[in-house]
């Protein structure tokens, strides 16, 4: 960062060209010593560095919500594990679907109880991020409950309670999501969805056996999205928008109710090269997006730049009508203002360091003679 000729600060082309993409993650409330601290669970920031992007962590405090545009430039928004999504969100509040003895749910409430608190500010965050990303097709990766969130935010629905209403409705083979004696070493299999992303990252398995720590998951999947793997009671348990997914070229829109960051084996290393792959594609896109943000800003300030040196000449040349020596100070005014500009990327900041000088330069040329015509 450096200061114009007018006092103004301007970032160095370099600092413009070289910063890694920002990629968006909320935080997640926890109570730690009778506190609630906000926390993001690390493996999710190692990978993103690794891979070339620089998270920035929103707090999930109330009042964040109206605050967002602070945040920007957003170049790509990972959501991750949280409590429950609230079920009036996706209109299925009541369980009228459930066949369950216990209607309101306090038995999986009970059981479930570190999740199903709702959390309204994180809601609030989290679905006016998921906005920004399917108006302005910014990368989105949801992981988990942020896999929950994009398939409300783009139209889908859940259930409010996976092993309740899904066994009983569909009447297919109970599989266990979430088993808090084995939390981390807990696994179920799924069936990878051939010609999917997924299915290339893991080499082209048929199936896999994943982590599983929810108790809600996808019951309408959002008409955008497509499957990319099935539980055997036939859950989705991960999807992608095949219109928006192409990392070279800044697209990439995914949601995955397991947790790839977390499966490691012993030596907490991840038990698969495609658990790296998917951040690895969401890091690219990222990437790409920003320089595609940058170059269109670029394009929109260089013209703005030259229409607005347009119209400072317009102005100089009518200002110096009036002074006896106007053909001079016309040829010194098309001098300055005709100075070649850098044609690279970052252009724009060149423009506007330019068009400072060229000002101060005419004010400066337009003093001496002032001075020199007072003196003669």
């Amino acid at each position: 960062v450096g200061e114009g000729k007018m006092g103004r600060k301007m970032m160095s082309p370099s600092a413009v060209i070289s910063a890694p993409p920002r990629v968006l993650v909320v935080s997640r409330a926890f109570v730690r010593k009778n506190k609630m601290v906000d926390f993001v669970g690390e493996y999710h920031l190692e990978l993103l560095v690794r891979f070339g992007a620089c998270p920035i962590i929103v707090p999930r405090v109330e009042g964040i919500a109206d605050m967002l545009d602070s945040f920007e430039p957003i170049h790509g928004v990972l959501l991750i594990e949280g409590q429950d999504v609230d079920p009036t969100r996706y209109g299925d509040a009541s369980m009228e679907d459930a066949d369950v003895a216990d209607r309101d749910g306090a038995q999986w409430r009970k059981l479930h109880a570190s999740d199903t608190e709702l959390d309204s500010s994180k809601d609030d965050i989290e679905f006016e991020l998921a906005r920004r990303c399917i108006e302005r097709r910014i990368p989105f990766l949801g992981i988990c409950r942020g896999a929950q969130v994009f398939n409300v935010a783009n139209g889908g629905s859940l259930f409010t309670d996976v092993e309740s209403e899904l066994g009983s409705v569909h009447g297919n083979a109970r599989v266990c999501h979430v088993d808090y004696t084995n939390y981390d070493a807990h696994r179920h299999p799924v069936e990878l969805v051939p010609r999917t992303p997924l299915h290339s990252w893991f080499n082209f398995l048929p199936e896999l056996s994943v982590n599983s720590y929810h108790h809600q998951g996808v019951k309408r999947l959002a008409p955008r999205f497509e499957p990319m793997a099935f539980a055997p009671d036939g859950l989705i348990e991960a999807y992608w928008d095949p219109l928006c997914f192409s990392p070279k070229d800044g697209e990439f829109a995914m949601g995955f109710q397991f947790h790839p960051e977390r499966m490691r084996d012993s030596n907490g290393q991840l038990e698969f090269e495609g658990c790296a792959k998917v951040y690895e594609a969401f890091a690219t896109a990222c990437r790409v997006y920003e320089r595609r943000a940058l170059n269109c800003a670029m394009r929109e300030i260089e013209a703005s730049m030259e229409v607005e040196r347009a119209r400072r000449l317009r102005t100089l040349q009518v200002f110096t009508r009036s002074n006896t020596s106007e053909g001079c100070h016309n040829a010194k005014l098309s001098a300055i203002l005709k100075r070649p500009r850098s044609a690279t990327v970052h252009g724009a900041v060149d423009a506007l360091s330019l068009l400072e000088t060229q000002c101060m330069d005419v004010v400066d040329m337009l003093s001496v003679d002032a001075t020199a015509a007072t003196t003669s």
